[in-house]
């Protein structure tokens, strides 16, 4: 059947809208770097020679277009600008063309993508955001408290028990620890059922809004059934790793249950890569985690135990907060080997739009979490107080 005029001008529309990526490139000179550059353009898209490339699909400018070849220090930021039309759709299709082929060569690392006003309407984003969070935990300005019950081994009444101290001491969020999720020793439905009552009854005591949040992992045909039965017991926010789980999984899952969703970093050294291969962590776990859902990225901070750079982590906040068409914005989670007295300093770095991710310092400062949490919540305040 013939196509209307309007579906003519819908195709052409698709067909010229477009969205950029940019690769930074280790090459010697100008020469090199589009070298590198045409070979990134037909490896993530067409995957031929040049010269094999048909007319036709040559003319519908299918193959990626090198929009701008810049000099950095180090090498050349080559632009591509890619077909909107030619992404299918979820994370998988898009990462396909961002990190696909590309992520196996050396010499070239993603450091920039652009998405159009067509791909960012694929995606839900965030279903709470900053402000759904915030109201969530009845805190509407201060910065936000996060801690993980650990360590892995504990039976499901000792993790409940951690929880319920924790909640008394005025943490917001109450999180497992990313290692924990259906061991036997802490069995999930047990510790999901055991770890929520104790949440709530402290909630009950003390008038406080703290949450606890489960980690979610394991086989596919397990992960659904997770997160109905977080929902059954009245949970409302899990963690997932979405570089474990999937991105495509966490997308769907994330759109299809009303609970608000934090993304884990495990697994995502994999894909980072260094200065050489792979992608910055702004668009990781900034960029592409908020575009599947994640309200809150967790992440690495400068100054812990791995080796992010403050930089690394001052573009994750600004990925993860700044506007991007109508996706909302997602809270920073710094983390990873924080101390008490990084508070202040963590709060001057990130601002008030944080949720400061402290575990084993907590530990350290007493056996008791109730004291543990209370120290947080006064390390908090203190800074909190002298921030404009």
């Amino acid at each position: 059947m013939a196509e209307t005029r309007e579906q003519d001008a819908g195709r052409r529309a698709a067909a010229a809208a477009r969205f950029s990526a940019t690769w930074r490139i280790a090459a010697a000179d100008l020469r090199e770097a589009e070298s590198v550059a045409r070979d990134i353009a037909l490896e993530q898209t067409v995957e031929i020679p040049a010269d094999c490339v048909p007319e036709a699909v040559a003319a519908a400018r299918v193959v990626a277009e090198i929009e701008a070849l810049v000099a950095v220090p180090g090498g050349f930021d080559a632009t591509l600008s890619f077909r909107e039309d030619m992404v299918s759709d979820g994370a998988a299709g898009l990462l396909n063309v961002l990190h696909g082929n590309v992520s196996l060569k050396r010499g070239a690392r993603l450091v920039g993508f652009a998405p159009s006003p067509g791909l960012l309407a694929g995606f839900a984003g965030p279903r709470f955001g900053i402000d759904g969070l915030r109201r969530m935990m009845a805190a509407p300005r201060r910065p936000l408290s996060a801690t993980a019950i650990k360590p892995l081994g504990l039976d499901a009444r000792a993790l409940a028990r951690l929880a319920g101290g924790y909640a008394r001491g005025g943490v917001d969020i109450v999180k497992d620890d990313h290692g924990v999720i259906d061991q036997r020793a802490a069995p999930f439905e047990e510790r999901i059922a055991r770890c929520q009552e104790a949440v709530a009854a402290a909630n009950a005591a003390t008038g406080g809004h703290t949450l606890y949040v489960p980690m979610i992992a394991g086989r596919f045909d397990r992960l659904e059934s997770q997160f109905s039965v977080a929902r059954a017991e009245g949970v409302r926010a899990v963690m997932v790793a979405p570089m474990l789980s999937g991105p495509d999984v966490v997308d769907t899952l994330a759109a299809r249950y009303d609970l608000a969703l934090i993304a884990h970093p495990s697994f995502a050294g994999a894909a980072l890569g260094d200065a050489a291969q792979g992608m910055t962590p702004a668009l990781l776990l900034g960029t592409l985690f908020r575009l599947i859902g994640a309200d809150v990225s967790i992440f690495p901070n400068a100054g812990g135990r791995f080796t992010f750079s403050r930089a690394d982590c001052q573009d994750i906040a600004r990925a993860l907060r700044d506007p991007m068409g109508g996706i909302a914005p997602a809270l920073p989670s710094p983390a990873g080997g924080m101390g008490l007295h990084q508070v202040g300093e963590m709060i001057d770095s990130f601002g008030r739009d944080t949720l400061l991710l402290i575990g084993g310092a907590l530990m350290r400062h007493s056996p008791d979490p109730e004291r543990g949490a209370a120290a947080f919540r006064e390390a908090i305040e203190a800074a909190d107080a002298t921030t404009p």
